[in-house]
């Protein structure tokens, strides 16, 4: 005890059984693991490359960072920052190793190598610190077979660091492949900024791959993304502002039975935060919207540097975060608007889809009633169209030999594909058509129309709307004109502009008469 101005001043110093009380933090292995990878790419370390290697005894962590000398290694085991590390990048509560490590065994062993120092082992034993009920460990130049052992484990590195956590009794797989697994997918998420620009991470000796979170994988089809420096202020009359950079993205649509693999779903949508290009959070909202299915496609990142640590607070196991509501505020007001033209985006084409696959039938049908006609209704010929006909397939070729009318020679594959052509009158099909046309028409060349109906006109929902009766004959009209059309049709830049005027006034009137 101390007397301080007649006060008497009790020492608080924790009973060493504290130690086994932090061990039950939130963390995952997974987490665990990041955070302590995560010293590794710590901007005054600079490891290129970290390897783990995990059995059933022991997980080793390994780097060829810039090491510790033995003054700092003695500041790194002790509980709380020092006063350097207090601003320092995530060392900032002085927690990370020692917590991180006490979250998967009770035992660690700490070999460093500083290009100005000689090697240097630390041993933090829960189990010898709780029963000597006295916050010290050992700490000293390391042994000829440590240094052997870290060169063996360090790939002949001058310098860096080795992590040897045992007594593990905090893994929460049984398998090692499985641990392995979980952590190849963790980290390449976490850490994928460092693994794009060219660090390396491997586990059990396989080299962890970038994982692109604003990416449908198994498609070659692109993300959208909007990718900005937004400016925000903090409050106040005088308040400074600060520049972030957020990237908003609509992943592209996949089929339903596909959304599983590519991992679209609400375990993956929203923000994804990330401090100095290390991720911190996934998938929140933030209460900006509710976590919805209609926002499965959309995910954004968020950029941010120590400097913003008052705006984004972390707890100190560097799980979570919780930025302040003022920058929420305005977080909401830049990114909402481009949230919601995307879910439009998304409802859209689900309308367009639905549309689609609900009239397949209708067409289908619509199209048999028209090809039943085919002896009154001649093929469409134009320019394009060179179809065989019965007379010319029976005639006999002089060159073959015995194709003679009557003959049982089967026809050759040309003239049984010409026969069966002159019969397809028309197809039908939905298209996205960004003009007002309420539908495009196309010669086949083979003798048939396609009329692509537009899903964007107000008039192609009341058409499915109607009863077939009705639905027949507004495409059979569309049929008709769309022949008369094609078969007018000429080369010349006139014309053409004649067409498309012709169509895009047919629609507008359409359109105000639908309104």
């Amino acid at each position: 005890m101390h007397q301080y101005n007649h006060q008497v001043l009790v020492d608080i110093a924790p009973r060493t059984t504290f130690l086994k009380s932090l061990r039950n933090n939130t963390l995952t292995n997974e987490e665990a693991v990041a955070d302590l990878v995560d010293n590794s790419f710590e901007i005054d370390v600079n490891a290129t490359w970290v390897a783990i290697n995990k059995d059933a005894n022991q997980l080793i962590i390994a780097d060829n960072g810039c090491g510790m000398t033995g003054s700092l290694l003695k500041e790194a085991m002790k509980l709380g920052p020092s006063q350097e590390s207090a601003s320092s990048d995530l060392g900032l509560f002085g927690f990370g190793l020692k917590n991180a490590s006490m979250s998967l065994g009770k035992k660690l062993t700490l070999i460093t190598k500083h290009a100005e120092d000689k090697h240097y082992t630390a041993i933090y034993d829960l189990d010898e610190i709780v029963k000597s009920d006295y916050f010290s460990i050992p700490i000293y130049p390391s042994l000829e077979k440590e240094t052997k052992l870290f060169h063996d484990l360090n790939n002949l590195s001058e310098t860096g660091t080795v992590l040897i956590i045992e007594k593990l009794d905090r893994i929460e797989t049984n398998r090692d492949a499985d641990f392995k697994n979980r952590l190849v997918k963790h980290l390449g998420e976490i850490f994928r900024v460092f693994i794009k620009d060219g660090k390396q991470i491997t586990i059990n000796g396989t080299k962890i791959e970038y994982r692109d979170i604003l990416k449908a994988y198994y498609t070659e089809a692109e993300t959208e993304i909007n990718d900005q420096i937004y400016q925000f202020k903090y409050p106040g009359d005088n308040g400074k502002e600060f520049s972030l950079r957020i990237r908003i993205a609509l992943l592209p649509a996949v089929t339903e039975g596909e959304r599983g693999k590519h991992g679209i779903s609400l375990s993956n949508q929203g923000f994804y935060v990330l401090r100095n290009d290390r991720q911190l959070m996934r998938n929140t909202w933030f209460n900006i919207v509710a976590h919805h299915a209609k926002f499965n496609r959309i995910r954004a990142e968020i950029y941010f540097s120590g400097d913003q640590d008052d705006v984004f607070t972390i707890n100190y196991e560097k799980n979570q975060l919780q930025p302040r509501q003022w920058f929420l505020d305005q977080l909401r007001d830049s990114v909402l608007g481009i949230v919601n033209s995307y879910v439009e985006r998304v409802n859209q084409e689900n309308r367009n889809r639905e549309l689609s696959d609900g009239s397949q039938e209708l067409h289908l049908r619509i199209k048999n009633d028209i090809e039943s006609k085919a002896n009154r209704i001649p093929a469409l010929k134009t320019g394009k169209t060179q179809v065989l006909t019965r007379a010319k397939a029976d005639a006999p070729d002089s060159k073959k030999g015995n194709n003679t009318p009557g003959s049982k020679t089967p026809f050759p594959t040309q003239v049984a594909e010409g026969i069966k052509r002159k019969r397809d009158l028309v197809d039908f099909a939905v298209e996205n058509i960004s003009s007002s046309y309420i539908c495009r028409f196309e010669d086949q060349g083979n003798g048939a129309l396609r009329i692509a109906w537009n899903v964007n006109h107000p008039f192609y929902p009341f058409y499915l709307g109607e009863d077939i009766q009705t639905q027949a004959a507004f495409s059979k009209l569309l049929f008709s004109l769309g022949r008369a059309i094609v078969k007018l049709a000429n080369s010349t830049s006139e014309y053409e502009n004649a067409m498309d005027d012709l169509q895009i006034q047919m629609g507008e009137e359409f359109r105000k008469l639908m309104d």
